[in-house]
């Protein structure tokens, strides 16, 4: 059945909750899609509502005949107003700046989203939209823990205003190849955990790593962070192809920050005074460390290099062993310290003009 409403200006929530008999609406004047209003239509496959500003919670859940959704006029979808439309393909909203939470959550048909005006998407808003592709995002400035976390179709990301990213936005969007971030101030936990196809990532002004933040992207090869301080715990757990990691004004690396790095040869940290258990844990290839601070770092205990050719019980392949270069006014003090005393045999000194020749 049609459903037309030409001087409808308002509905009451839950006023049409699971009626099957509807497959066509029109409110041409209708302002506001109320709570619950739609859900569970399940044979709903067209929607006009030219003039509506507000979705309503729940407003169409479960509507799995829509196809596609035209909001013009809206400004905000409410939580859950299209959870589980699985056969939604399309959305417009063009003049919409808000985006509450599980919105479009296991809409498992949606390709791509274009919210040229949002400047806030809610947690879990396209959780598990496994089909979504394209996302366009241009003023968005806030998004919710796991907004896109399981998109995985998702190729590439560019979130220009966002300057805090939280826990686990694109986890396992495992054909994420490229991501632009360039206000990104601090990354949270689980960001881009488990993104195994993310080569390269670039985050000018990120301060802060948080942890399990690239946990198994086990392509990324190129990691700038030329302002960041802190690497928390596991940041960087399990990325193989990692094979160098300069970090200039870093001053805390977290337990297991970067364990499993197999291919990690050499880390420079010319400001770090704090490295925490178990922070290069198993990588296997590590061969240089650079501590160049003015200061003798930090170190949790005489785990931290635990299964790497620095440590004392392990070697490279071909009996080659690690080394952990500083500067030659601290070698004495590196030595007797607490902890460094257990790598003594692996800590060698740089004269500043050495140094300087390294480019630090």
């Amino acid at each position: 059945a049609i459903f037309a409403f030409p001087s409808c200006s308002s509905v009451g929530a839950g006023a049409f909750v699971s009626n099957i008999n509807i497959i066509s609406i029109d409110f041409p004047i209708l302002s506001s899609v109320a709570s619950y209003m739609f859900m569970s239509c399940s044979r709903l496959t067209t929607v006009s509502l030219p003039m509506c500003r507000t979705i309503g919670d729940y407003a169409f859940y479960g509507c799995r005949s829509l196809t596609a959704i035209s909001l013009p006029s809206c400004t905000k979808i409410s939580a859950f107003a299209f959870t589980s439309c699985s056969y939604l393909t399309e959305i417009s909203l063009p003049n919409c700046t808000s985006i509450e939470s599980r919105a479009f959550n296991e809409c498992s048909s949606l390709t791509a989203i274009s919210l040229p005006s949002c400047t806030t998407i809610g947690s879990y808003a396209f959780f598990s939209d496994r089909s979504l592709s394209t996302i366009y995002l241009p003023l968005c400035s806030s998004i919710g823990d796991y907004a896109f976390t399981n998109c995985s179709a998702l190729t590439s990301v560019n979130i220009s205003k966002c300057s805090t990213f939280n826990y686990g936005i694109f986890q396992n969007c495992i054909a994420l190849s490229t991501a632009s971030l360039p206000s990104c101030t601090t990354l949270g936990s689980s960001v881009f955990s488990g993104c195994v196809a993310l080569t390269t990532i670039s985050l000018s002004k990120c301060t802060l790593v948080g942890s399990y933040a690239f946990w198994r992207c086990t392509t990324l090869s190129t990691v700038s962070l030329p302002s960041c301080e802190t690497i928390s715990g596991s940041a960087f757990a399990g990325c193989r192809a990692l094979t160098t990691i300069y970090l200039p004004f870093c001053e805390t690396i977290g337990g297991y920050a970067f364990s499993g790095c197999s291919a990690l040869t050499t880390v420079s940290l010319p400001k770090c005074y704090t490295i925490l258990a178990f922070a290069f844990y198993s990588c296997i290839t590590l061969l240089s460390v650079y501590l160049l601070g003015s200061s003798v770092a930090g170190l949790a205990n005489n785990t931290v290099f635990n299964g790497t050719p620095i440590s004392n019980n392990t070697t490279a392949t071909g009996g080659i062993h690690g080394s952990i270069y500083v500067r030659e006014s601290l070698y004495n003090s590196y030595i007797a310290a607490t902890n460094w005393s257990y790598y003594s045999s692996r800590i060698v000194s740089l004269t500043d003009a050495e140094i300087e020749a390294l480019g630090f």
